[in-house]
């Protein structure tokens, strides 16, 4: 039976283009709230040097170090815009410390040349004294605004991580500056879709690819944020982020409805049905990779046993790997965007060159499914090496991390395989149709011509071989009966010429 598109196609995909744009909006305002709480671990060391930058000065009242720190991108600008304000009290109360001074000398002057007057002069020393006792007040001040006082102890609590080890402070650091990408890059990417969709509001085809394209780019960060969770133990994501997280996965499942409810050609139907299955395989792959990463406690294990290693020639190699470790687990997040978006059918489709053929869109990925493969050989070079990382209890959860990866090296294997043989002879042009939204729809219409051009070639073969057929038979018989009588006649005559004899 031929499927019927229950709206046409094109509308279908702006619909879904227009509500991924509504989503990225969403998106872009809520990355400019809280996106992760840091938690400070005070010691005798980390308070110190808290004290020695904020409380250093003033009539005694002291700040005590916060515990936990919001980041958010506004978080972030103010406090360092505090910088500025404690560095114009600091010029003011030079400036007054100056004066004082300057004034002071005067005074004492005054007293040695005219003892009788020392009275006014002594009012003068008091008075500037006081001045520079303000001054300081209102500086020590300057440094216990709220704005101020959080950098410090963001501050703190990134070198505090760079004292466990460089690599966790680097991985910190990197967080921080994430908290300041992802609304630039959520903002960049959402302009450009939105111009996109109004633009091509007649080419559905190329609006949805590069609002596919855009919206990939800022599910990318999510995963990304979920890897540096992993490898930093001391922070909690917000409510924000997980909100972010649930809208993107509407969108993508949206995607999924969307291009169920569209109709296909024959090989098309059977080219979407290929890369969804593959996807939603694949997909269950990495959640078995990611999940046994976590769960194996394996970065909480590293830094402590990097730590507990006596000689440096011992760490230079195993820091090696686990720097590498983490590029290759980060550049992996590029691997669960691809398969989410062929999942919801949001790729990117191949453009025609000139006078050259239309070439086949990329919707296998075998080469970033061997990056996961690679992060594992890495984590059993770390148990080999003189180290001994030991996974302990974890182990179990390494064998799921294994599981995940080979699930998805084996989907992009047979992603190719599947595409050459259930899916023979799909063009280019078929591949893109699909991916790009817009596939050639069977309509009610479309589906009556094909039936009534399928009964009148029926009816006009069934007419044709009928006719073959009787003509035969006639011929046939018409010989049959002709031969018949031709020696029927022959027997007669033979039979009265000798009778006449």
């Amino acid at each position: 039976m031929l499927k019927k598109s229950i709206l046409p196609n094109k509308l279908l995909t702006i619909i879904h283009s227009a509500v991924c744009v509504a989503i990225m909006l969403a998106i872009v305002i809520m990355s400019f709230g809280t996106i992760f709480t840091a938690k400070i671990e005070p010691n005798g060391d980390i308070q110190e040097t808290f004290d020695s930058v904020v409380n250093s000065l003033g009539d005694g009242e002291t700040v005590v170090m916060p515990t936990e720190i919001e980041i958010s991108m506004p978080f972030l600008i103010k406090s360092v815009s505090s910088l500025g304000e404690i560095v114009s009290s600091a010029m003011k109360t030079f400036n007054d410390v100056t004066e004082a001074k300057d004034n002071l000398d005067q005074a004492t002057e005054n007293i040695e040349s005219d003892p009788l007057n020392a009275d006014e002069a002594v009012d003068d020393i008091n008075e500037n004294l006081d001045t520079i006792e303000n001054s300081t007040n209102a500086f020590a001040e300057s440094l216990h605004n709220e704005n101020f006082v959080g950098l410090v102890s963001l501050i703190v609590f990134i070198v505090s991580a760079f004292g466990e080890s460089f690599i966790l402070g680097i991985v910190y650091f990197a967080m921080i500056v994430f908290v300041v990408t992802l609304p630039i890059v959520a903002s960049i990417n959402f302009v450009i879709a939105t111009i996109s969709l109004f633009v091509n509001i007649v080419n559905v085809g190329r609006g949805h690819s590069t609002v596919s394209k855009t919206y990939g780019n800022v599910f990318a960060m999510f995963p990304m944020l979920w890897i540096m969770k992993i490898i930093a133990p001391n922070v909690t994501f917000a409510p924000a982020v997980t909100g972010m997280i649930v809208l993107m996965i509407i969108g993508f499942v949206l995607g999924i409805v969307m291009s169920r409810l569209k109709a296909y050609g024959g090989v098309q139907f059977r080219y979407i049905n290929v890369i969804q299955g593959v996807s939603v395989a694949s997909l269950v792959g990495y959640f078995l990779f990611m999940i046994g990463l976590e769960k194996m406690g394996l970065f909480d294990r590293i830094w402590r046993t990097l730590g507990g290693s006596a000689s440096f020639s011992s760490l230079v190699l195993p820091a090696l790997l686990v720097v590498m470790l983490i590029v290759f687990l980060m550049i992996a997040c590029k691997h669960v965007r691809k398969i989410a978006c062929r999942l919801s059918v949001m790729m990117k489709v191949s453009k025609a060159k000139e006078n050259k053929p239309l070439g086949f869109a990329k919707d296998s990925y075998t080469a970033s499914a061997v990056i996961p493969l690679i992060a594992a050989l890495i984590i059993v070079a770390l148990m080999s090496l003189d180290i001994k990382l030991d996974l302990g209890d974890g182990e179990n959860m390494f064998i799921m991390f294994c599981v995940g990866v080979g699930i998805m090296l084996a989907s992009e294997i047979t992603m190719k395989v599947l595409k050459k043989t259930v899916c023979h002879g799909i063009t280019p042009e078929d591949v893109n149709a699909v991916l790009s939204g817009c596939p050639d729809a069977i309509t009610e219409e479309t589906a009556e011509e094909i039936v009534e051009e399928a009964t009148e070639e029926t009816a006009e073969e069934v007419v044709e071989e009928a006719t073959e057929e009787t003509a035969e038979e006639v011929v046939e018989e018409a010989t049959e009966e002709t031969a018949e009588e031709v020696v029927e006649e022959a027997t007669e005559e033979i039979a009265k010429e000798m009778a006449d004899n």
